[in-house]
């Protein structure tokens, strides 16, 4: 279920979504969260899809039991009452993958690519994922809050910058705007594959040609993230990071 419309505390999804989708539990939410909710827009698959975990606040328990059975993922309400959820995020949810829409500062106080990969690699059946991987996500998860939702620019090799560096991003950290800016992590096992999709709400950045880790600061750890990955795709003028990993599925071992 969801909420829709203009009320105050709802769930965006676009019109797309209208198909059969995982349901969301709400849990330790406000009269007035619950008063907004309409049964029916999302819908329990025949298949058992499991459900959704929503809540106001989301701790780091939180966010493992969101990624453990019946649960598919967790959406944590926004401050400002309007949590619009991605495309990717509803597709990959849709699609029998996991999710985790968070605001900023419950996904930067948790560890959230660890859980969430090994997660995502069980529904997968793509075997355990290894250290590099888990790596991978956490560095395109790091960069999508550090320098896309909290606007703080990437470090660079001069030390002296450092003490600046740390001032900047404690400031970002107390803005209310940044620090609620939702993140979104998702993925879902296609063929061979495993796709992750790391969604931000920062400003963007331009991208020329392929991500190589050479073309701005949101492009810094591309290089450790291409080393682990078959394809990385940019997209949303930068907002957008796409990574897709080549398994062997566990049962074809």
């Amino acid at each position: 279920m969801t909420t829709v419309g203009k009320s105050v505390n709802r769930v965006m999804i676009n019109d797309t979504a209208r198909i059969p989708m995982p349901r969301l539990l709400f849990e330790e939410c406000s009269s007035a969260e619950l008063a907004t909710v309409l049964p029916g827009r999302l819908k329990r698959r025949e298949n058992d899809a499991g459900e959704i975990l929503v809540k106001a606040d989301f701790q780091e328990d939180d966010i493992v039991r969101a990624l453990r059975a019946p649960f598919r993922g967790g959406i944590q309400l926004s401050a400002d009452g309007e949590s619009r959820l991605g495309e990717y995020f509803l597709a990959h949810v849709r699609d029998g993958g996991i999710g985790l829409s968070l605001c900023t500062g419950a996904a930067y106080d948790a560890d959230v690519a660890g859980p969430f990969v090994q997660a995502l690699w069980r529904l997968a059946a793509a075997g355990p994922a290894d250290e590099a991987i888990c790596l991978a996500v956490h560095e395109a998860l790091a960069n999508a809050l550090v320098h896309g939702n909290l606007e703080v620019p990437r470090l660079d090799e001069d030390l002296d910058a450092f003490l600046g560096h740390c001032q900047l991003l404690e400031d970002a950290k107390s803005d209310p705007a940044r620090w609620g800016r939702r993140i979104e992590i998702s993925g879902i096992g296609k063929g061979g594959d495993v796709e992750v999709a790391i969604q931000d709400q920062g400003l963007g950045y331009q991208v020329h040609g392929p991500a190589t880790g050479k073309a701005g600061h949101r492009l810094h750890g591309l290089e450790l993230i291409n080393a682990c990955t078959s394809n990385v795709r940019v997209e949303d003028g930068g907002r957008c990071l796409v990574l897709v990993f080549a398994t062997q599925r566990s049962d074809e071992s």
